[in-house]
């Protein structure tokens, strides 16, 4: 059982040529495709992993959906401290997308859930700080472009 983080928007930059660390865009999609990405609206899609490719479980997650849907990360919390650095350097990059006006969807699957199955909630990103983002579990987050 995988995670799988997909990227959705409305940019047309190569996001296969990021040039990090820790983290990599592949344009090819898991086959066969999720159910659940019907839910994505933009055009231009990517699948997240790691700088070692494969699947998407070697971020920050969470399971549940908690409110806030973001909080700082806490030691307790037990997270691979690569996975948080893989994690903040998706987070910049998202950042970088919505600050140039672009709008941007990340929907992280477990497994294959049905889109019935999946949340959805709108987000602005400029009121995340960086060490608060994290992946949860079967919700799609859209980040409207900055105005």
């Amino acid at each position: 059982m995988c995670y799988s983080i997909y990227v959705a928007t409305t940019s047309s930059r190569d996001l296969a040529a990021h040039v990090g660390t820790r983290i990599q865009f592949e344009r090819d999609l898991w086959t066969p495709e999720p159910a659940a990405l019907e839910l994505l609206i933009y055009p231009n899609r990517w699948f997240l992993t790691r700088e070692f490719g494969g699947c998407s479980c070697h971020f920050r997650h969470v399971a549940e959906i908690n409110d806030p849907l973001f909080e700082p990360y806490a030691e307790w919390q037990a997270t691979d401290p690569d996975d948080l650095e893989a994690t903040w350097e998706a987070f910049e990059v998202f950042r970088s997308l919505v600050e140039a006006g672009e709008g941007l969807e990340v929907m992280n699957l477990w497994e294959d859930p049905s889109p019935d199955e999946v949340k959805s909630f709108d987000v602005n990103l400029s009121k995340i700080p960086p060490n608060a983002f994290q992946f949860v579990e079967n919700v799609r987050l859209h980040f409207r472009p900055a105005s």
